[in-house]
């Protein structure tokens, strides 16, 4: 499911992160229907604009959850 969508309370999550200084990479992991590309699918069903559209407002959104944490 789209980022901020699911069970994680990525606020929290990131307040943590922030409070303690832990500095890690973060990787967005996308396991809701895009076509194939969920599933690591080098051809895809689904037209490529709308899995990049979709991988871009998840990646927009943890920045915004991320800032305002």
């Amino acid at each position: 499911m789209p980022f901020g969508q699911g069970m994680v309370d990525w606020d929290a999550y990131f307040k943590i992160l922030k409070k303690n200084n832990i500095r890690v990479p973060f990787c967005l992991h996308f396991e809701y229907p895009l076509g194939g590309a969920e599933s690591g699918s080098v051809r895809i069903t689904a037209d490529p604009n709308t899995v990049y559209e979709a991988m871009k407002r998840d990646l927009a959104k943890a920045k915004e959850v991320w800032e305002k944490a």
